[in-house]
């Protein structure tokens, strides 16, 4: 009995009584017999494919071109795709439930966990809020302190403790591991799936380095803010847009992203840009968002792939021969190498990311006073927006965005505010740094910055990018009674007027 990575047949020798051929239904659980009579296979828990076989002669680097050369599997001890712990309870969520962010409390020896749940909307109408779900996987159970030694002072001044969330992570490693992490023989791992516990997927979720909330329990400001002014709105997840495409959008004329949508497919982008095109409006509450290239396929939903390829911020790269994604076919890596540069959707893209305890604010431009932007300052005085806030201390720091024509901000594209200057502690992302040169953080880098950027679009629309991750922070500080809540209202409330659905 034998497995091939080749795609010849073995059915010719009579000493082989069983064959398979691993070079196909790469996106699939599946590989098919190569011997008559033989049932093909299943492979569990989602071990690597679309990799170098022994036939690989480094001609071609894209399986699609060479698929003769790629007939391995690259298993793993702590492989993990499904739990399969067997169905014990089942809720049935009532009809009337307004669509939001619940949880299920769960209780028992001596402690308690609150899984969350997310209710979409039935009868879209008002703001809809985006839940980044793709970028909750790619963090899940990530173990980020053993990827980088956050005792280095050239990274934050900050001291890191883990949290006890951290330390659950690391003492179940049986929980399988997040997009950042390497599996135990070294190589990255590119598949990250929810049929598992996902312990820092929780509303209490305090990320070591900030200290602060970030991921889901950041996220979670947003819509109780949106309710604490009474503005209707509901929440769908990149999980459903990736599955439905622009049709989830529809009948909303404000679409709100998460603090940190990293990771989005083509049929998410796609989605996005045929919003805008219909006359809605975007606000990215958020940082380095729209980054890497992710897939799932619809057939496993459950579980998101991402090829590190060899540029952008990242904690392991591709083999060679290893950037084409298994279940999307198509190449991975950052979406600005794939001529969609956050940019070109919202106005602006990763510039730098940093963790100093005194991130600043953003100061107001001349363009600030542009009477196209009036309404986004109505009620503010201050020429400083945000330099105050709960994470960091801070309305622009952890990743935050820039704006660039080049990469393809559009042109009549309004910059209100900009950050500078940062600390040394916040370093230029590697894809904006070209040429060796000395200027890479904050002291010396015009170009590590970011950019409240406005601009509208030829349907009718408008986009507002804040640029931040800590935004949401700032948006909290004081019980939402500040410059950056005031802004963001201000924004949210014109937009809504403005979208197919409000005119």
């Amino acid at each position: 009995m034998q497995t091939q990575d080749s795609p010849d047949p073995a059915q010719d020798d009579p000493a082989v009584i069983a064959a398979w051929d691993f070079g196909h239904d790469l996106a699939t659980a599946r590989f098919p017999s190569t011997v008559e009579g033989v049932p093909g296979g299943r492979l569990l828990n989602a071990p690597a494919r679309a990799v170098t076989g022994r036939h690989w002669d480094a001609t071609e680097v894209d399986y699609r071109l060479a698929p003769e050369q790629y007939g391995a599997v690259h298993f793993h001890r702590d492989d993990l795709e499904d739990c399969g712990w067997q169905v014990t309870h089942e809720l049935v969520v009532p009809a009337d439930l307004p669509s939001g962010v619940y949880a299920v409390l769960l209780t028992g020896a001596g402690s308690e966990d609150h899984v969350p749940v997310v209710v979409r909307p039935t009868s879209p109408a008002g703001v809809l809020f985006l839940l980044p779900t793709f970028s909750y996987l790619a963090y899940a159970n990530a173990r980020l302190a053993e990827e980088f030694d956050y005792t280095d002072d050239t990274l934050s001044n900050r001291e890191f403790v883990p949290s006890d969330r951290d330390k659950q992570i690391y003492a179940h490693r049986e929980f399988g591991n997040s997009l950042y992490d390497h599996h135990v023989d070294g190589s990255g791992v590119c598949y990250s799936s929810h049929l598992r516990p996902i312990l820092n997927m929780r509303w209490d979720f305090r990320s070591a380095l900030q200290d602060a909330p970030r991921h889901l329990a950041a996220d979670l400001v947003i819509p109780t803010w949106l309710g604490s002014l009474g503005i209707e709105h509901s929440v769908t997840t990149d999980h459903a847009l990736h599955e439905g495409g622009a049709q989830v959008l529809e009948g909303h004329p404000v679409l709100v992203t998460g603090s940190h949508p990293e990771y989005w497919s083509r049929r998410m982008l796609d989605a996005a840009e045929a919003f805008l095109a219909d006359g809605g409006s975007i606000i990215y509450l958020g940082g380095n968002g729209f980054y890497w290239v992710t897939s799932a396929h619809l057939d496993r939903p459950h579980l998101v792939e991402v090829r590190r390829g060899h540029q952008g911020i990242r904690t392991w790269e591709s083999e060679p021969g290893e950037t084409v994604m298994s279940q999307s076919v198509e190449q991975g890596g950052l979406w600005r190498l794939r001529g969609r540069a956050p940019n070109r959707l919202v106005g602006v893209g990763m510039a730098a990311q940093g963790w100093d305890d005194a991130t600043p604010g953003f100061e107001r431009t001349a363009a600030s006073r542009d009477e196209r932007v009036e309404f986004l300052f109505e009620g503010i005085e201050e020429e400083v927006i945000g330099d105050f806030g709960l994470v960091l201390g801070g309305a622009a720091g952890d990743e935050i965005d820039r704006a660039d024509i080049r990469l393809g901000t559009p042109r009549h594209a309004l910059v209100v505010a900009t950050s500078q200057p940062h600390s040394s502690y916040y370093l230029a992302s590697n894809e904006e740094l070209n040429a060796p040169t000395p200027l890479i953080n904050g002291t010396n880098n015009p170009n590590v910055r970011a950019d409240i950027t406005y601009f509208e679009t030829p349907a009718g629309g408008a986009v507002l990018s804040t640029a931040a991750i800590t935004w949401t922070g700032s948006l909290a500080y004081r019980g939402f009674d500040n410059n950056v809540a005031r802004l963001t209202e201000n924004a949210v409330r014109a937009f809504l007027v403005r979208g197919p659905a409000g005119r």
